[in-house]
């Protein structure tokens, strides 16, 4: 199980980086932006890549959702789960599932 939570870790933080690729290539090269996007999210393999990365990361917040409701009962936790979904979910996995 430990394996499968790390696994839905990556794909959490390929998805991060994903979404920023595009904000990166505007500030730096703001000429290579429309291509980034069409290559990242209007093309049939980016948007395969895309949902596959995000859907790892959906059940690893809902993992962490139950496992917060089994276990922790935070009150600050779930707040942070809840509006930091794709920043605080991998710290939340790391530390309290995996103990990392």
């Amino acid at each position: 199980m430990k394996k499968l939570i790390l696994i839905l870790v990556i794909l959490n933080f390929f998805t991060i980086i994903y979404l920023l690729i595009p904000v990166f290539c505007a500030i730096w090269q703001p000429n290579l932006f429309d291509k980034s996007i069409n290559l990242l999210f209007e093309s049939l393999i980016g948007n395969l890549i895309f949902y596959i990365s995000a859907s790892g990361s959906l059940i690893l917040w809902i993992y962490c959702i139950v496992f917060w409701y089994k276990n922790d009962k935070s009150i600050i936790t779930i707040i942070l789960l809840i509006m930091l979904s794709g920043i605080y979910t991998p710290v939340y996995s790391c530390r309290r599932i995996l103990n990392l």
